[in-house]
């Protein structure tokens, strides 16, 4: 597991969101335009990836920084886009960037960790080992249960 690369997009960033949701055409250009943008604000974006033996990014997740005027001006983490390609899920690989994740969060001074999901309420133990984090998860209608399962 690593930070998101400028070369990420060869290597597939995008079609491993395609197992997530819609992308749309996004250029090359375009994507690393994105990405210099996210990567100049060091203390807010922070996307992680995961490769397989060849290189390609097989799963990928994101937690934003935001910055609030409560809690001492603290800051909340908000992880986003977890996804691992369907030819990688069982391996855990989605809950260990969630709890990668999670630990950024931590090191940069989030005070929680939200993470907007389909699960039940009662599911959220599993992931609560993200020391110091509350874990909220809220139903969308997005059957994506597989992710606590570690897929």
């Amino acid at each position: 597991m690593r930070p998101l690369a400028p070369t990420d997009y060869k290597l597939g960033h995008l079609e491993t969101l395609q197992a997530l949701t819609t992308v749309g055409s996004v250029s090359e250009a375009a994507w690393t335009d994105r990405y210099t943008y996210m990567s100049s604000l060091k203390d807010s974006y922070f996307v992680l990836v995961v490769c397989d033996g060849s290189g390609t990014v097989v799963g990928t997740g994101t937690v934003v920084a935001e910055r609030k005027f409560i809690h001492g001006l603290g800051m909340v983490g908000h992880i986003e886009d977890i996804v691992v390609r369907k030819d990688q899920q069982g391996k855990k690989l989605g809950l260990r960037i969630i709890e990668a994740l999670g630990h950024i969060a931590g090191e940069v001074g989030c005070y929680k960790v939200c993470i907007i999901s389909q699960f039940f309420l009662s599911r959220v133990r599993m992931v609560k080992g993200v020391k110091g984090f509350v874990l909220i998860f809220v139903p969308l209608g997005v059957d994506d249960s597989r992710l606590l399962r570690g897929e």
